[in-house]
């Protein structure tokens, strides 16, 4: 978990490759690794956090979509149930710079809540062209 705590923190303040997200995490300080569950140690401090290359392996074996369905389901429940009526977005992207085999974009399908800011499902298309809903 601490990896993609670091790893999402990275991407937040800014990073868009994997060797970025390994030099934000170097260039952390020790007070915010700590936080994020990395344990520094003083006589060695350089050696407290995860290299890129340990990044890269290990985010290669997360299985995105149970990441995605526990991440969703950790949000939805630190959320209030309301029986009112519900505004739902639906909203699509193709990832840059990712592709499958072929050189086949991905495509990403979300919907989300509007009233709670929550993504409630996201779904990939391995295809080159959007549904027609």
């Amino acid at each position: 978990m601490t990896v993609l705590a670091l790893t999402a923190c990275a991407v937040l303040a800014g990073a868009r490759s994997l060797l970025a997200v390994g030099e934000w995490v170097a260039d952390a300080p020790p007070a915010l690794l700590e936080r994020l569950g990395t344990v520094v140690d003083p006589l060695l401090p350089k050696r407290s956090w995860p290299a890129e290359s340990t990044i890269r392996r290990l985010l290669a074996r997360v299985d995105a979509d149970a990441l995605d369905r526990a991440v969703g389901a950790w949000l939805a429940d630190r959320q209030t149930r309301n029986e009112g009526l519900r505004g739902l977005a639906v909203d699509g992207k193709s990832l840059r710079g990712a592709a499958r085999t072929k050189g086949r974009k991905i495509h990403l399908l979300a919907a989300c809540d509007h009233a709670r800011a929550l993504v409630l499902a996201q779904i990939v298309f391995a295809g080159q062209f959007w549904p027609h809903f």
